[in-house]
């Protein structure tokens, strides 16, 4: 992992990044802070998540064609809802994860050191009922 310097807006993108729970787009994460920092450009934004996922403080998460961001860097499974396309993290037994990656290894030749799980639902929140007047 390499070093990263610290700097105020790269420090306000990881603070936001660690806050969330929804795993945001490096828009989504560039419209949270834009009104705190107006200097702010999204290409900014852009290359201190490179930084911060180089020094092992973020994480890319591919979802949907869009890369998406977490501050959880531990290997874990993630479930993209089918009908807002939000993602969450599956909170499953680091054990059963191993275990996934060690049946897997027969079936390579190679060696295999990482498994990217993503799972596919409907949040609580689309699944709630459409209130009705």
């Amino acid at each position: 992992m390499k070093p990263v310097r610290r700097s105020q807006q790269r420090d306000a993108i990881h603070k936001e990044l660690q806050m969330r729970r929804d795993h945001p787009t490096a828009d989504e994460l560039y419209f949270a802070l834009k009104d705190h920092w107006p200097a702010l450009s999204l290409g900014t934004v852009y290359r201190n998540l490179g930084q911060l996922c180089e020094a092992g403080l973020a994480q890319r998460v591919p979802g949907n064609g869009v890369e998406h961001f977490d501050a959880t860097v531990h290997p874990h499974p993630h479930v993209v809802c089918h009908c807002c396309g939000r993602m969450f993290d599956l909170h499953l037994p680091s054990e059963l994860h191993t275990e996934l990656l060690k049946q897997a290894e027969p079936f390579f030749e190679g060696k295999l050191d990482e498994l990217l799980l993503r799972y596919g639902g409907i949040c609580a929140a689309c699944a709630k009922p459409a209130a009705t007047p």
